[in-house]
C-alpha cells in the first residue's frame, strides 16, 4: 500500500522505497544511536543566533550571550558553537564543538585587547549539507579590561636626564609615569609625567641626601594601576647635599728679583 511521502520530501515516481528530500532539507542517516530512515520527514539546519552580546568581564575574560534561532529547523536537538580571535590575529580559536547552552565565559585572554566573537548554530542535519558548517550570526567585538602596564624600556641616563620607551605591554591607556631615585637610604619618587614625555632632567634638588651612586627607575600609569619599575640606572648628576668641590689649581712659585732689584 502506497502512503505519502513524509514532510519535506518528494517524488516524482510512484510505489519509490524513499521519498527525496525536497531541495534544503535532509535527513541524518548517518547517526549512530538514531539514524534517520525512509518513513521520517526532513529537516532543515536552524537560522542564526539571535542578539549575540558580549560584555568585558576582567582583564583576561569576555562573556558571551545569545538567543535561540528563530527557526530550528523543525528539530529539537540545536546546538552551537563560538569561535573568537584577538582582532590583530588571523586564526580563530574555537571554544566548543557542540554546546547547548546559550552562554558562555571565553577565559585566558589577553589584557585590553579587541576581540571578534562569531556565534553560529547546528543541528542534526548541519553535516547532511553540502558545506557542512553551522550557521553563524553577524561577530560581536569587545574589550577585555585593562591590566598594570609592562615596564618602560630602554630606559638610559645622559648627565642629568633620564630617557625612556613606553612600555611595550601598555596593557590599557598610559595615563603617566613616575621616576624613583635612590641615594644611599634615601628615596624621592616623582610623579604626575605626562604620559606623552619621555624624557625628564632630574634637578640636583631633586636626588635624596645619602652617600653611595644615585639610580633612577621609571613605572608607568594606567588605570588598573602603576606598573612594574624598570632597570636602575646609575645616574651621575650633582646633589645638593654636598658642596661643591673646587678643583685643584697648582700656582707657579713668585718670581725671583736680582739683588739689585727690589721686588
Amino acid at each position: 500500500e502506497c502512503k505519502d511521502c513524509p514532510a519535506n520530501s518528494m517524488s516524482t515516481e510512484e510505489a519509490v522505497s524513499v521519498c527525496p528530500c525536497s531541495e534544503g532539507y535532509y535527513r541524518n542517516t548517518n547517526d549512530p544511536n538514531n539514524p534517520e530512515g525512509p518513513d521520517d520527514g526532513c529537516t532543515k539546519t536552524p537560522s542564526a543566533p539571535r542578539n549575540v552580546a558580549c560584555s568585558s568581564m576582567t582583564k583576561s575574560s569576555l562573556g558571551v550571550g545569545w538567543g535561540s534561532p528563530a527557526d530550528d529547523g523543525g528539530r529539537g536537538d540545536v546546538y552551537y558553537t563560538v569561535k573568537y580571535k584577538a582582532q590583530e590575529d588571523t586564526g580563530f580559536t574555537e571554544v566548543n564543538m557542540a554546546i547547548t547552552q546559550t552562554s558562555r565565559l571565553l577565559s585566558s585572554l589577553k589584557p585590553y585587547t579587541r576581540y571578534e566573537i562569531i556565534v553560529a548554530a547546528g543541528n542534526g542535519v548541519t553535516d547532511e549539507t553540502p558545506s557542512g558548517e553551522e550557521t553563524e550570526a553577524d561577530p560581536v567585538f569587545c574589550r577585555t579590561s585593562e591590566d598594570v602596564p609592562g615596564a618602560p624600556f630602554e630606559v638610559i641616563v645622559v648627565g642629568c636626564y633620564v630617557v625612556w620607551q613606553p612600555p611595550s605591554e601598555p596593557n590599557g591607556v598610559i595615563s603617566g609615569y613616575e621616576i624613583r631615585i635612590r641615594r644611599g637610604s634615601g628615596v624621592n619618587v616623582l610623579g604626575n609625567i605626562l604620559p606623552t614625555t619621555f624624557v625628564r632632567e632630574i634637578q640636583s634638588s631633586e636626588i635624596p641626601s645619602g652617600t653611595g651612586s644615585t639610580t633612577v627607575e621609571v613605572r608607568a600609569l594606567n588605570s588598573a594601576g602603576p606598573g612594574a619599575w624598570s632597570s636602575s640606572q646609575t645616574l651621575v648628576c650633582p646633589s645638593t647635599s654636598e658642596p661643591a668641590q673646587c678643583p685643584t689649581v697648582t700656582c707657579p712659585p713668585p718670581p725671583t728679583c736680582p739683588p739689585e732689584i727690589p721686588c
